[in-house]
C-alpha cells in the first residue's frame, strides 16, 4: 500500500522508529509549513501538493489541527475514505459532517495492526479518564492502595501525567520544573512499564 504521512514530528518519528508502516512503501511526508526538503530520506510535500501525488492511505499523524488538515483534504478534492486521523478524539469542530467519509480506526486493523492497537488503547484510556476522573474529583478509588499505613500507591493512566489538555488537568497550574519535565517526555512512546519489585 501506497502511504503519505502528514506530520513530521515526534509522533510520526516513534512510528517510523517502531516500523508501523513495515511491509508498506512511503512515498513520503507532508509538512504545513514545508520548512525541510526532505525527513528521514523521503521527499516532504506542501499540502497544496497532495492533490497530485497518487497515494492508498494518507495518514494524518499530527495532534493539533485536524480541523484546519481537514479543511484542506476537501479544499484539495481528496477521497476522505483514504484519509486517517491519528488523533481524532477531540472532533472536527464544523467539519465534523465530514468525518462518517474519513477512514475509520475498523478499517487500519487490517492495514496497519500497530497503529490500530495503539489507538484503540488510546481511545479506551480516554474513555476510562472520562468516565472516572473529573477536575477535583476521583471517582474510582480502585486504583489507590494504602500499604502498611505509611505508603500509597496510585495506578492511573500514563498520559494523566503529561497532559496539558483542559479535561485532564487536575490542578490549576502547574511548577515549572513539571512543565520542563513534561516538554522532555510529551509524546514520548512507553512501550512497557513495570512497577518497581
Amino acid at each position: 500500500m501506497r502511504i503519505l504521512i502528514w506530520g513530521t514530528g515526534k509522533l510520526v518519528a516513534s512510528y517510523m522508529k517502531f516500523e508501523y508502516f513495515d511491509g508498506h512503501e512511503i512515498i513520503g511526508f507532508v509538512d504545513t509549513y514545508k520548512a525541510i526538503n526532505s525527513y528521514m530520506g523521503y521527499k516532504v510535500f506542501r499540502p497544496q501538493e497532495i492533490a497530485n501525488i497518487s497515494f492508498d492511505l494518507l495518514i494524518i499523524g499530527i495532534a493539533q489541527s485536524n480541523v484546519e488538515i481537514l479543511e484542506t483534504c476537501i479544499k484539495e478534492k481528496l477521497a476522505l475514505n483514504k484519509v486517517f486521523f491519528v488523533r481524532f478524539f477531540n472532533g472536527f469542530g464544523e467539519l465534523q459532517k465530514y468525518a462518517d467519509s474519513l477512514m475509520n480506526v475498523e478499517t487500519l486493523n487490517n492495514i496497519i495492526p500497530l497503529l490500530y492497537v495503539e489507538i484503540k488503547e488510546k481511545m479506551a484510556s480516554e474513555l476510562y479518564m472520562r468516565s472516572n476522573f473529573h477536575k477535583y474529583e476521583l471517582k474510582d478509588s480502585s486504583m489507590i492502595k494504602t500499604i502498611g499505613g505509611t505508603h500509597i500507591i496510585a495506578w492511573f493512566p500514563v498520559e494523566l501525567l503529561f497532559s496539558e489538555r483542559t479535561e485532564d488537568n487536575i490542578m490549576d497550574s502547574y511548577p515549572s520544573a513539571w512543565l520542563r519535565q513534561n516538554k522532555i517526555w510529551e509524546d514520548h512512546p512507553i512501550e512497557s512499564f513495570e512497577p518497581y519489585k
